[in-house]
């Protein structure tokens, strides 16, 4: 499975596609001082509220127009799931 995290200026569009399909939809506001920890731990819930393990992602593909929260990202998905 493929999450895919849209960071735009004021939210973060999420999706977790299986193939060419979407089996997951979600979005949270976007903060430019959310930490690792706070973002890790949502992907995290989101996750497993819809039944999907972390370990059933094999990638992340990030896109942002937001720079400043490119560190919290990186670190949540590599801290929370392993990517």
């Amino acid at each position: 499975m493929l999450l895919c995290l849209d960071v735009g200026n004021s939210h973060i569009f999420g999706g977790v596609f299986q193939g060419d399909n979407i089996i997951l939809h979600f979005r949270h506001a976007t903060y430019s001082n959310i930490t690792s920890d706070q973002l890790g731990i949502f992907l995290k819930n989101i996750l497993l509220l819809n039944n999907i393990g972390s370990h059933e992602i094999d990638n992340v593909a990030i896109c942002s127009v937001v720079p400043s929260m490119e560190y919290s990202l990186d670190a949540a998905c590599q801290k929370y799931l392993a990517k």
